[in-house]
């Protein structure tokens, strides 16, 4: 848990700079604060449940990175509904799987869950799909999500010039 607390504050940390009156996001730095998460929750998720006696603590707080990683990207471009419905996907998906394998994903138990696990697989694997699925999505998405934040935020100003003998206007713009 102690790690995810430290990596979400480190790439948020990472992601802070001066105001310097340049209000576009970095596509690039959208994609690491979706992708780095995303990539270290889930190899500490494996590495945790591979042990045979795996810390409950480590085990959560690997599913909360993996949980709302993704998610990040979209929460530094102010595209907060977005990485909100893709943290929903993912619980949701994840829950789908648990329901779907329930008592049958121990292997003592397979053979004792019978004509049921069939039934169980097709919502065991839409769970997978969606948890996969809105994790790509997001993962995809969050460097478009910063290309529209900054096509949203172009702006143009005209600003009157005077001195030396001249007048004129200025046009100055962020594109």
């Amino acid at each position: 848990m102690r790690v995810a607390i430290v990596l979400i504050a480190l790439l948020a940390a990472g992601s802070a700079r001066a105001d310097d009156g340049n209000d576009s996001k970095s596509p690039g730095t959208a994609a690491a604060l979706s992708i780095v998460p995303a990539a270290v929750g889930t190899f500490a998720f494996f590495a945790a449940a591979a042990q045979e006696d795996p810390s409950p603590g480590v085990v959560l707080g690997a599913a909360v990175v993996v949980a709302v990683g993704p998610s990040l990207g979209h929460f530094y471009t102010g595209s907060s509904g977005i990485g909100l419905l893709g943290i929903a996907a993912r619980v949701g998906g994840f829950a789908m799987y648990r329901v779907g394998a329930g008592e049958c994903t121990d292997s003592d138990a397979v053979d004792e869950c019978g004509p049921r696990r069939g039934q169980n697989r097709a919502l065991e694997y839409a769970g997978l799909a969606v948890l996969f699925g809105g994790t790509a999505a997001q993962l995809i998405d969050a460097p478009l999500s910063a290309q529209r934040y900054n096509e949203e935020h172009r702006s143009v100003m005209v600003a009157p010039m005077v001195g030396g003998g001249t007048t004129g206007l200025a046009l100055v713009g962020t594109f």
